[in-house]
């Protein structure tokens, strides 16, 4: 994984690991991040959705990590 997907993963686990589970607190979190929107949206919707580690109803800025994209990004930290 590169680092920038790795950086982001990490924050988007930081926001899960400190409770932001409302879909806009989550987008927030997405939105803030310093990385260009088509790269989100690549990891987001096409990387890490097709892997099951990103789930979303509507839009892929509001999804969350499941629970096998929580264990891929801890596994990533360590």
């Amino acid at each position: 994984m590169k680092d920038d997907a790795r950086a982001f993963l990490n924050a988007l686990l930081a926001a899960h690991d400190n409770q932001l589970e409302t879909r806009s607190e989550v987008r927030l979190v997405i939105e803030s991040y310093p990385m260009p929107w088509k790269r989100k949206r690549f990891l987001l919707r096409d990387k890490w959705s097709d892997r099951g580690w990103w789930n979303y109803g509507v839009t892929w800025a509001s999804g969350w990590l499941t629970p096998e994209g929580i264990a891929a990004a801890r596994e990533e930290v360590e």
